[in-house]
């Protein structure tokens, strides 16, 4: 038959009635109930289990479906099992229907009865069989995170108070349904005097604590509009919440309605407190809400503030100096704080503020009393601040140059100012800069060379370490290392170009008569145009024959002597030797000696004809062909 099921793992499936999953006990049974034979595998073919109903027998069913009994195993009497008392389904998979064998003294079976006669089922049949049946659910799974919530209230007496003999106090009753654990807390109450939160933790309860006997409080025993003794306490249930009630009634369990609030009794005590606490706190005198009114004020304009960005210019006092500060209007109470702007290393302490939040007058006027001066003294408003103009602080005279996004937004919408009115003005500073030179400009320090930036240092300035050494320790006091050309200094590497130079007459003065057969070796390196001299090794004089010049830059005197001079009598910059400047026949001056290139070698002619065919660019000239 195309409904028989055969026997193969993945064709069994589980009873989605059962209920009772305990393991069956194997080891407390007769011989006769664990052994397993092919006969008790057609009957159940679960595998080995001491159910009795595995040694009763077949059913066979022929095609007219007679039934015939076939009893396979000895039947004893203590294993019977009523078949009125078996309500679970038979097991998916049996190739032969089964039915329970009973033994001769037992009521005959009506084979009839489908209860009785396990009928064949395939898999669709058992698939619609289960979808009717409700999943099980065991309580822990049921009943998690299930509280019953129920309000009370309960009297304690005061012993030692004269307002109060007897305070009424609310609490909470939780019921965990679970475990059937109660919990009982209370709201917390601001200077109480006494433990609040917690009164009883989660625990099971007896309803009479002097008996053990007496049970556990259950659900049944929470009612609305009823009292309860939980140890030794009266709680007076008012009240539950309203997914308890509509928990219960699914279960058919109808609570009291619950108690009206006004009905409800509350301390007299704690009333009074508090009213007394409204009254302490809260304002009960009205008040007009007139555009003058600093409450009304306070809360419109609470954490507004107007910042303005202003100098005080002090160079005609002893110090002469510039100081910058920012301004800020707090239009909540219409009083100014003024914060001074600190450069770095500018040595002043740093003062949070350099004028305290407070009210500041329009013409200083000292007098003996403040009622006084408020009364005669006429003080800023938000109206008095404008960009480009003057603003008198106790006498100083500070210029207003800028303000953030905020005040000109404010300015525009509250005052109606033009957009040209509150568009940024020049800080001194920036005039000063403006009017100087071109190369005085900050930007240039950040933006230029260290070679650039030494045109605006005198020469020379202490005359300790390299050049570029001494500029970067005027510009920082922390001077950072000047940075290098790797591009050109990788491609570059050691290439150089040597030379032979001797001491030669120079602006009419001659050369000693022990320098004339010197010679010495120039070289110079492309990669960074740094120049190093030593004397050649074939003299014979002593004390000869060291280096004469440490590797560095080269300084060009006689292109420094035509260079222009600035405005103030300086000349516009160092400037160095390149290898333009290294020609047979010219004169280098080196610590105020000159000296005559006189030879060079075959590849430095070379490199020297490549530079000049790339147009004396070292960014285009290739090294490699003169490797």
């Amino acid at each position: 038959s195309t409904k028989d099921i055969p026997f193969l793992p993945g064709t069994i499936f589980n009873d989605p009635k059962k209920q009772d999953y305990r393991k069956a006990h194997v080891l407390d049974k007769t011989t006769t109930s664990v052994s397993c034979n092919d006969e008790r595998a057609q009957l159940y073919p679960q595998g080995t289990t001491s159910n009795p109903l595995c040694q009763r027998g077949t059913l066979k069913v022929n095609e007219a479906q007679n039934v015939d009994l076939k009893i396979t195993g000895k039947i004893e009497p203590e294993f019977y099992v009523d078949p009125s008392k078996h309500t679970q389904r038979a097991p998916i998979g049996c190739r032969k229907t089964m039915i329970v064998q009973s033994p001769e003294n037992a009521p005959k079976i009506d084979l009839k009865d489908s209860f009785n006669v396990k009928l064949t089922r395939d898999h669709d049949v058992e698939r619609q069989y289960a979808k009717t049946i409700k999943p099980f659910q065991p309580d822990f799974v049921k009943l998690d995170g299930v509280v019953s919530r129920f309000y009370a209230w309960f009297a304690t007496e005061v012993q030692e108070s004269q307002a109060e003999k007897m305070r009424i106090r609310h609490c909470i009753i939780d019921f965990v349904e679970l475990d059937g654990t109660l919990l009982i807390y209370e709201r917390p109450l601001q200077n109480a005097g006494y433990s609040q939160n917690e009164l009883l933790k989660r625990q099971k309860v007896l309803r009479d604590f002097r008996n053990e006997n007496s049970g556990f409080i259950t659900l049944d025993d929470l009612k609305v509009q009823h009292s309860i003794d939980i140890y030794a306490t009266k709680y007076n249930i008012y009240a539950c919440s309203k997914d308890t009630r509509e928990r219960l009634e699914a279960r058919q369990v109808f609570l009291e309605p619950d108690v009206q609030e006004q009905d409800v009794p509350n301390d007299e005590y704690t009333a009074v407190r508090t009213q007394r606490t409204l009254k302490e706190t809260t304002k009960n005198v009205t008040t007009k809400h007139v555009p003058d009114d600093k409450l009304a004020k306070y809360l419109r304009h609470d954490r507004e503030v107007l910042n303005f960005f202003a100098y005080w210019d002090s160079r005609d006092s002893t110090y002469k100096e510039v100081r910058y500060f920012t301004i800020q209007y707090f239009l909540a109470d219409d009083t100014i704080q003024v914060a001074e702007i600190l450069n770095q290393n500018s040595g002043r302490d740093p003062f949070p503020s350099f004028c305290r939040k407070q009210r500041v007058p329009k013409v200083y006027k000292q007098t003996m009393f403040k009622e006084h001066a408020d009364a005669t003294q006429e003080y800023y408003t938000a109206r008095d601040f404008r960009i480009g103009e003057y603003l008198d602080v106790f006498n100083r005279k500070m210029f207003i140059y800028d303000a953030d996004a905020f005040t000109k937004k404010y300015l525009l919408d509250e005052f109606g100012y033009s957009e040209d009115e509150i568009q940024s003005k020049d800080s001194l500073q920036q005039r000063i800069i403006q009017n100087a030179p071109s190369w005085k400009q900050p930007e240039t320090l950040q933006q230029t060379s260290r070679q650039e930036a030494s045109k605006l240092f005198h020469k020379d300035v202490h005359g300790i370490g390299s050049e570029e050494d001494t500029i970067g320790s005027c510009l920082s006091v922390h001077p950072i290392p000047p940075k290098k050309n790797f591009v050109r200094w990788i491609k570059y590497g050691d290439m150089s170009l040597k030379f032979v130079v001797k001491f030669c007459p120079y602006k009419g003065k001659n050369v000693h008569i022990t320098d004339v057969d010197r010679r010495f070796l120039l070289t110079f390196f492309l990669a960074d145009s740094s120049i190093s001299i030593y004397e050649a090794m074939g003299s014979t004089n002593a004390g000869f024959g060291a280096r004469f010049k440490e590797r560095g830059p080269l300084i060009n005197a006689e292109a420094m002597e035509l260079q222009e001079a600035d405005e103030y009598g300086r000349g516009r910059g160092n400037i160095y030797y390149e290898f333009q400047d290294l020609q047979l026949g010219k004169v280098v001056i080196v610590n105020g000696s000159a000296m005559e290139i006189i030879e060079a070698d075959s590849k430095t002619r070379a490199i020297l004809e490549g530079l000049a065919a790339a147009g004396n660019d070292v960014d285009k000239f290739d090294p490699r062909l003169y490797q």
